[in-house]
């Protein structure tokens, strides 16, 4: 085979035509192959409506894959065809890729990672239901990056299904765990969470809190104390108790590869049984303590008139604490009490105290009582950790919380609409790797002085006009010259149209 070029107004075409000796000559045999709009000629790239960009090598007559990143992009041609938002899929797209949540979409074994990955996208970017992704989707970027996705509404909750499937969530898991650890033995918070359902399947059931009634599914969800970033989640039915949960959540991560060496959590997940799990698994914690406890009943009457002693200061952060240890034993385990005061918090219930004294609601001897004890906390370690040490170990529990709430209020964790357990826990996996990203970005973009939802809207007014074969961006506006300085994702102004 040899290749034929023509030109016409002034585009350069191509076709492969096959020749054969007739006697001394060689002619065309009459068969041909037509190659479509020549890419680059050296390197035998070409473009047709029928095959896309692809190579010929005429010697063999066989097609390939082309690599495109070192072919120089040419003008625009034809028409202007769409204007699209452009910035914030961009952005969030060179993120995923970069620190390997592109990597775990690919290797989870869904049926279609396009879809995948483009709901992540609409569930960070935006807070359009899954109704009505379409029109999402049609004015963004992500059109061109994913585009095989399938983002009819109707069909959403098919594929969530699908990624509720054991084995895709297990394959994410083998991804995503190791990209997120950098050692074997890690701190944990640990928490969990009602999401409020009156769908009928087996997760929902009634829970009371605190006397409050309602139908729900509980979801726990474990992050690293260090990072805040999420390790783990499983959803288990509305009305099982908080304390049952833990030891089982940490073997099921013991056998996905997480060893973990400490367990911050809240005063109801450290019954007996716990604590003595804990301790056969050779696993630290760090709880609240209950108030009406006798431990810290007594180490309030111990140390509380020698508790606001310059001694006793301890900075964390903008905040000022009063912190004393004892040698203490908790259901039988030994360990440490610390007896804190936040002197913020004790500011806020001060000023309690002073208007229910105001309101004749306390005498000025019961008021003066409360506010003795107004900012006190106790907390329990199993292990002896310096005065400087417990306080940010036991703040950075905030993570989980923290976490919680961007499920809640960047990634769609609620309201739920879904009608199967499978369904559901692929828009958990969804929501999960969605706020995981979310808090990544939180977590480098701190230093900057940016926020997500901040850097979003900056980035979705920067958009782009789509030509027949490559796009052209907008200018920058200061903010998003900020943010693409920071991350290092400076871009020219024309770019190469995504071929999948």
């Amino acid at each position: 085979m040899f290749v034929a070029y023509s030109k016409k107004n002034g585009v350069e075409y191509a076709t492969a035509t096959e020749s054969v000796r007739s006697g001394n000559k060689v002619v065309k045999s009459g068969r041909s192959i037509y190659l479509g709009k020549v890419i680059d000629k050296e390197k035998g790239i070409y473009c047709s409506r029928e095959r896309g960009t692809f190579t010929y090598d005429p010697e063999t007559n066989t097609f390939g894959t082309a690599d495109l990143s070192e072919v120089p992009l040419s003008r625009p041609r034809g028409k202007e065809k769409l204007v699209l938002d452009f910035g914030d899929s961009y952005f969030l797209n060179r993120f995923m890729e970069a620190n390997g949540y592109m990597d775990c979409i690919r290797e989870c074994g869904c049926d279609n990672i396009d879809t995948f990955a483009a709901l992540v996208h609409q569930t960070i970017l935006t807070e359009v239901a899954f109704a009505n992704a379409t029109l999402w989707y049609e004015g963004n970027y992500a059109r061109l990056l994913y585009p095989k996705a399938d983002m009819d509404g109707r069909r959403i909750s098919d594929f969530l299904e699908t990624l509720g499937d054991e084995d895709v969530q297990r394959r994410f898991f083998e991804h995503y765990i190791p990209k997120i650890l950098d050692e074997n033995e890690i701190n944990v918070a640990f928490d969990s969470t009602g999401l409020p359902n009156n769908i009928h399947f087996p997760l929902t059931a009634i829970n009371n809190h605190n006397g409050d009634l309602s139908r729900e599914v509980r979801l726990i969800l474990v992050t690293q104390l260090e990072s805040r970033l999420p390790v783990f989640f499983r959803a288990v039915p509305g009305n099982i108790i908080d304390s049952n949960t833990l030891l089982r959540t940490l073997d099921e991560m013991s056998l996905m590869g997480v060893d973990v060496s400490r367990v911050v959590v809240d005063a109801g997940y450290c019954d007996l049984e716990n604590l003595e799990g804990l301790s056969k698994r050779s696993i630290a914690v760090i709880t609240r303590l209950k108030p009406n406890l006798e431990l810290v009943k007594h180490a309030i009457e111990t140390n509380l008139s020698k508790l606001d002693s310059v001694d006793n200061l301890i900075r964390y952060g903008e905040r000022i604490l009063y912190v004393v240890r004892d040698r203490a034993t908790y259901r039988g385990h030994e360990g440490y009490v610390y007896l804190v005061r936040d002197m913020a918090r004790k500011g806020v219930e001060d000023m309690d105290t002073a208007k229910k004294l105001a309101d004749g609601v306390l005498t000025p001897s019961e008021a003066h009582t409360q506010m003795q004890r107004n900012g006190l906390f106790a907390l329990f370690s199993s292990e002896f950790l310096p005065m400087e040490d417990v306080l940010p170990t036991y703040y950075a529990r905030q993570g989980v919380e923290q976490f919680i709430d961007i499920g809640k209020n960047y990634a769609n964790m609620v309201p739920l609409r879904i009608h199967s357990e499978k369904t559901f826990n692929g828009l958990m996996l969804l929501t999960f790797l969605s706020a995981a990203i979310v808090q990544d970005l939180m977590n480098r973009s701190k230093s900057a002085g940016l926020s997500p939802k901040v850097m979003f809207l900056a980035l979705r007014n920067l958009k782009c006009k789509v030509f027949e074969n490559v796009l052209i961006r907008n200018e920058y506006t200061p903010t998003v010259r900020t943010i693409m300085k920071h991350f290092g994702y400076e871009l020219d102004y024309m770019l190469r149209i995504p071929r999948s």
